[in-house]
């Protein structure tokens, strides 16, 4: 029984921490994406601004 509870606890909180690694990993390439096409989109306004 304690065993049981000790690999279910070590299971679920290697998940957690798998899943808080994928999260970020995930968000940071969305920032870098969002960044990109916002830069993207502000040169091609002043390039037709000249």
């Amino acid at each position: 029984m304690v065993a049981n509870t000790l690999l279910f606890t070590s299971v679920n909180l290697s998940g957690l921490f798998v899943r808080i690694l994928t999260e970020r990993a995930q968000r940071k390439a969305f920032l870098q994406a969002r960044n990109c096409i916002e830069e993207r989109l502000r040169m091609e306004d002043e390039n037709e601004k000249q």
